[in-house]
């Protein structure tokens, strides 16, 4: 008699995988929580793994909200706050703060400011030992943000700080919170800063160093003239003199652009400059003279980010008056198509971006053009009116057209 085993279907056609392909896979999955969830769930194997990636960013937001009958906001305020219920799984488990490499703190318009009033916020920052990036977008300074971002300042991964739409009304606040840190990135976005009155009574200390640093949107030129205050008071907030990459919002006005310079013309190789939209382009107010930036004579690659048209006659300014023997790279980028050549219709414009970009920066390998999408008509364009840089062999386009619809559309331009 033989006797025969039944073997499960699930398992005859699901052969064990090695652990070393299954953590692969939840490698592979790190951006799809469901799945991660679902890892975790399918055995203790795969549970440190899908951790490493489940609480790698934690983002604390306001509690939920609620639309009442009489159509008022009404926040749910006995409920506990996403911080109370994430400090409880701390509670249960110590061993997950350790995964936490991102922690983002946010206050949304319409909800409940929570920041400031939370008992449990500095709690969880003290156990999350390893943050690499800590991020706030919305409401106001207030002690409980000061301890938690000294704190997470302090930590010996901390490489990254964001602040974004954030009131900063007091001085003091910002130099509690970076005095003698290091980061390598720094990036303000929509923040207000209170005119820094009482910066010269701040005690000395030493200032943030930072390598990178990205100012978006700030809310028009007085907010930022303000910031590079704060920046270059006495004590000096940031030490700008080890800046490698810096990154500003654009408007046809060259003042604060030539301040920026100053403060870090012998450190800087990139400089990146961004141009969103009329609103930073002040209307009614002519163009500034060409003017007069300090050397830099580290800056390798400048980029040119261009979201609207009527920006090139600023751009072709700034190409002139740089001064940077050692530039390799310059780059347009476009986020709609054709921005940046919409108003260099004429052969004269054309020429003299040609001139200019050729014969100032003697180290130049690439002038990239860059667009969303791959368009025959402009990339033409560009081949024909920059000879000089097509013929030194410096000229990039991306996304490159074919030789095919380059034909295309020169026989549809002589019918």
């Amino acid at each position: 008699m033989v006797v025969t085993t039944q073997i499960p279907f699930a398992m005859a056609i699901l052969p064990t995988l090695p652990t070393e392909i299954l953590e692969k896979i939840v490698d592979e999955s790190r951006d799809n929580r469901r799945t991660l969830a679902a890892c975790a769930m399918a055995g203790r194997e795969l549970l440190p793994r899908t951790r490493v990636h489940l609480f790698f960013r934690i983002h604390l937001g306001s509690p939920p909200v609620d639309l009442t009958r009489r159509g008022a906001w009404c926040p749910y305020v006995a409920r506990p706050t996403r911080c109370d219920l994430f400090r409880d799984i701390l509670d249960a488990n110590p061993n997950l703060g350790g995964h936490v490499m991102e922690l983002s703190l946010s206050e949304d318009t319409f909800a409940v400011e929570w920041i400031h009033t939370s008992t449990t916020l500095l709690s969880v920052a003290q156990r999350l030992p390893n943050i690499r990036t800590f991020s706030v977008r919305g409401g106001e300074t207030s002690a409980v943000l000061l301890q938690t971002m000294y704190g997470c300042m302090r930590g010996p991964s901390i490489q990254s700080v964001e602040l974004c739409a954030v009131e900063i009304k007091d001085p003091a606040f910002l130099y509690t919170v970076f005095c003698g840190c290091y980061l390598r990135s720094l990036r303000l976005s929509e923040i207000t800063v209170r005119t820094p009155s009482s910066v010269n009574n701040i005690a000395a200390h030493n200032s943030l160093a930072v390598e990178s640093v990205s100012i978006a949107f700030i809310a028009g030129p007085d907010v930022e003239q303000a910031l590079l205050t704060l920046i270059t008071g006495m004590p000096p907030l940031i030490d700008m003199s080890r800046l490698h990459y810096l990154r500003l919002v654009m408007d046809n006005q060259f003042s604060l652009l030539h301040q920026w310079l100053t403060l870090c013309a012998l450190s800087l190789t990139q400089l990146d400059l961004r141009y969103t939209g009329p609103e930073y382009l002040r209307r009614n107010i002519p163009p500034s003279p060409t003017p007069s930036f300090p050397p830099t004579p580290q800056l390798r690659v400048i980029h040119f980010e261009i979201h609207v048209t009527q920006v090139m006659t600023p751009i072709l300014q700034i190409l002139s008056a740089l001064k940077a023997p050692n530039l390799t790279e310059i780059v347009f980028q476009s986020r709609r198509d054709g921005c940046f050549h919409t108003d260099l219709l004429t052969d004269s414009r054309w020429a003299e971006l040609d001139s200019i970009v050729s014969s100032r920066f003697p180290n130049l390998s690439s002038v990239r053009f860059e667009s969303g999408r791959a368009c025959c008509r402009w990339q033409v364009l560009l081949s024909t009116r920059l000879p000089i840089l097509e013929q030194y062999g410096t000229l990039r386009i991306a996304p490159q057209i074919s030789l095919d619809d380059a034909a295309t559309f020169e026989f549809e331009d002589e019918e």
